[in-house]
């Protein structure tokens, strides 16, 4: 939970943060998906009555997506979806003591666009742990 406190935290990445769901059009009038805010699971989680990431009842709700108005939502005021995205890469550890590697694992929120995620340094990631990769006798 502290981690997740310190990346919401971030005023640096403010100007990159999403707190609702939205959508974006193109000039041709298509809608372009770029970020988890701006895809339709976002918009189905923000108003799904039963608040559940994976609805039970997911065969009501396009009924209730469809009977809302563009600003209305089902949340309660002042809650906000935080989705988390875990990942990690296989990268080497040493490079004076051979071949030892391990997998970074690091966190990062669903809020942040993808452009701030995708940035090397100074992005809204923080490294959770270092899972080692053992190998077994030859």
């Amino acid at each position: 939970m502290e981690a997740v406190e310190h990346l919401l935290a971030r005023p640096d990445l403010a100007d990159s943060f999403h707190t609702k769901p939205f959508q974006v059009y193109n000039t041709n009038g298509d809608r372009v998906v770029s970020d988890y805010f701006s895809a339709n699971k976002a918009k189905r989680v923000q108003v799904c009555p039963h608040m559940s990431h994976v609805c039970r009842y997911a065969a009501r709700c396009p009924d209730v997506l469809s009977n809302l108005r563009p600003d209305q939502e089902l949340l309660p005021e002042g809650v906000m979806q935080v989705p988390l995205i875990c990942a990690s890469d296989e990268t080497q550890v040493t490079n004076m003591c051979g071949d030892k590697t391990a997998y970074p694992v690091y966190l990062t929120l669903g809020n942040f666009t993808n452009a701030a995620r995708l940035k090397i340094n100074n992005g809204p990631h923080l490294l959770l742990a270092y899972l080692p990769v053992i190998k077994g006798p030859k």
